[in-house]
């Protein structure tokens, strides 16, 4: 009987190592993973700032459409929309507020 409970102390303690060498494994790759996130979770903290927010659109549209001629004749194209749209305005602006949590 005792030479089973030295092999199943061994087979523990090997066990026990073996766990160690995982969990310190995983804390690196953790690591890596978590410095990778954190570069985006700043852009996203950033882009939450409001003039942040113009920025990004703006350069948003700007990869979007690719040339600046197509940026400006959108711009220009929803400024002969604003008279239709301006009601609105107010509506999603509240939208905006309860979707963030202003």
């Amino acid at each position: 009987m005792s030479r089973r409970l030295e092999n199943l102390a061994a087979r523990r303690q090997s066990l026990v190592a073996r766990s160690e060498r995982l969990r310190d494994a995983l804390a690196l790759d953790v690591g890596a993973v978590a410095a990778r996130l954190s570069a985006g979770s700043r852009l996203f903290t950033m882009g939450r700032s409001g003039p942040a927010r113009w920025l990004l659109a703006a350069g948003a549209a700007f990869i979007l459409f690719r040339r600046p001629r197509r940026v400006l004749r959108t711009a220009v194209r929803l400024f002969a929309l604003y008279p239709a749209l301006r009601p609105l305005v107010p509506k999603l602006i509240q939208y905006w507020r309860r979707r963030s949590g202003a």
